[in-house]
Protein backbone atom coordinates (compact mmCIF):
# COMPACT_ATOMS: atom_id res chain seq x y z
CA UNK A 1 0.00 0.00 0.00
CA UNK A 2 1.40 3.56 -1.00
CA UNK A 3 1.67 5.78 2.19
CA UNK A 4 -0.21 8.07 0.97
CA UNK A 5 -3.28 5.62 1.29
CA UNK A 6 -2.48 5.28 4.84
CA UNK A 7 -2.19 9.07 6.03
CA UNK A 8 -3.62 11.29 3.17
CA UNK A 9 -3.96 14.44 5.35
CA UNK A 10 -0.11 14.82 5.74
CA UNK A 11 2.09 16.02 2.60
CA UNK A 12 4.77 14.09 2.83
CA UNK A 13 7.14 13.22 0.42
CA UNK A 14 6.81 9.99 0.62
CA UNK A 15 3.65 9.61 -0.77
CA UNK A 16 4.36 6.87 -3.54
CA UNK A 17 6.78 4.82 -1.05
CA UNK A 18 4.88 1.41 -1.22
CA UNK A 19 4.40 0.41 2.86
CA UNK A 20 4.81 -3.57 3.29
CA UNK A 21 3.11 -2.94 7.15
CA UNK A 22 3.18 -0.67 10.12
CA UNK A 23 4.05 -1.04 13.77
CA UNK A 24 4.45 0.88 17.01
CA UNK A 25 6.81 -2.09 17.90
CA UNK A 26 10.22 -1.96 17.43
CA UNK A 27 10.79 -5.43 17.60
CA UNK A 28 8.34 -5.98 15.05
CA UNK A 29 9.19 -4.09 11.98
CA UNK A 30 10.50 -5.29 8.86
CA UNK A 31 11.98 -4.05 5.52
CA UNK A 32 9.50 -1.43 4.03
CA UNK A 33 7.94 -0.94 7.08
CA UNK A 34 6.40 2.39 8.80
CA UNK A 35 7.63 2.68 12.67
CA UNK A 36 5.45 4.87 14.76
CA UNK A 37 6.99 6.40 17.85
CA UNK A 38 4.27 6.31 20.79
CA UNK A 39 4.99 7.77 24.01
CA UNK A 40 3.87 5.19 26.51
CA UNK A 41 3.66 4.87 30.15
CA UNK A 42 6.78 3.27 30.77
CA UNK A 43 8.70 3.50 27.06
CA UNK A 44 8.84 6.29 24.22
CA UNK A 45 9.09 4.77 21.34
CA UNK A 46 11.37 7.78 20.05
CA UNK A 47 13.97 6.08 21.86
CA UNK A 48 13.92 2.85 19.25
CA UNK A 49 14.07 4.72 16.08
CA UNK A 50 17.37 3.37 15.69
CA UNK A 51 16.71 0.48 16.16
CA UNK A 52 13.53 -0.08 13.71
CA UNK A 53 15.91 1.78 11.14
CA UNK A 54 18.36 -1.26 11.68
CA UNK A 55 15.41 -3.59 10.94
CA UNK A 56 14.29 -1.85 7.68
CA UNK A 57 11.70 0.31 8.58
CA UNK A 58 11.02 2.59 5.94
CA UNK A 59 9.82 5.79 7.31
CA UNK A 60 9.58 6.93 11.08
CA UNK A 61 6.58 9.07 12.18
CA UNK A 62 7.20 10.64 15.29
CA UNK A 63 6.00 13.67 16.99
CA UNK A 64 9.64 15.84 17.41
CA UNK A 65 12.74 15.71 14.89
CA UNK A 66 14.70 12.62 15.38
CA UNK A 67 17.38 14.35 13.39
CA UNK A 68 16.86 11.76 9.89
CA UNK A 69 15.87 11.94 6.54
CA UNK A 70 12.87 9.33 6.71
CA UNK A 71 10.73 10.59 9.16
CA UNK A 72 7.02 12.19 9.16
CA UNK A 73 6.51 14.50 12.51
CA UNK A 74 2.95 14.84 13.75
CA UNK A 75 1.15 16.19 16.41
CA UNK A 76 -0.26 12.94 17.67
CA UNK A 77 1.27 9.83 17.01
CA UNK A 78 -1.18 8.04 18.59
CA UNK A 79 -4.13 9.35 16.57
CA UNK A 80 -1.77 9.17 13.13
CA UNK A 81 -1.29 5.05 14.39
CA UNK A 82 -5.18 4.72 14.48
CA UNK A 83 -5.54 6.61 11.61
CA UNK A 84 -3.02 4.48 9.40
CA UNK A 85 -4.07 1.44 11.25
CA UNK A 86 -7.86 1.93 9.89
CA UNK A 87 -6.79 2.20 6.37
CA UNK A 88 -4.71 -0.39 6.66
CA UNK A 89 -7.50 -2.88 7.18
CA UNK A 90 -9.93 -1.36 4.50
CA UNK A 91 -11.67 1.09 7.20
CA UNK A 92 -13.66 -1.71 8.75
CA UNK A 93 -15.43 1.04 10.88
CA UNK A 94 -17.31 2.39 8.05
CA UNK A 95 -19.21 -0.78 7.62
CA UNK A 96 -19.40 -1.65 11.27
CA UNK A 97 -22.92 -1.10 12.79
CA UNK A 98 -22.61 -0.94 16.89
CA UNK A 99 -25.96 -0.97 18.81
CA UNK A 100 -25.60 -0.15 22.82
CA UNK A 101 -28.28 -1.94 24.46
CA UNK A 102 -28.75 -2.19 28.53
CA UNK A 103 -31.97 -2.54 30.76
CA UNK A 104 -32.69 -4.69 33.77
CA UNK A 105 -35.36 -7.59 34.43
CA UNK A 106 -34.87 -9.18 31.46
CA UNK A 107 -35.15 -6.73 28.38
CA UNK A 108 -31.97 -6.61 27.46
CA UNK A 109 -31.59 -10.73 26.99
CA UNK A 110 -34.96 -10.29 25.13
CA UNK A 111 -33.44 -7.81 22.82
CA UNK A 112 -30.22 -9.51 22.13
CA UNK A 113 -31.91 -12.92 21.22
CA UNK A 114 -33.41 -10.91 18.81
CA UNK A 115 -31.11 -9.53 17.62
CA UNK A 116 -28.46 -12.32 17.40
CA UNK A 117 -30.43 -14.05 14.67
CA UNK A 118 -29.11 -11.71 12.44
CA UNK A 119 -25.92 -9.86 14.36
CA UNK A 120 -23.02 -11.02 15.84
CA UNK A 121 -23.71 -10.23 20.11
CA UNK A 122 -21.03 -9.98 22.39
Amino acid sequence: MKFSKLLPSVDSKFGELKISGITSDSRKVKKGFVFVCIKGPVSDGHDYVSSALKAGASVIVAERDMKIDNQVIVEDTKEVFFKMCMAWFGNPLDSMKIVGVTGTNGKRRGISADLSAQYSIW
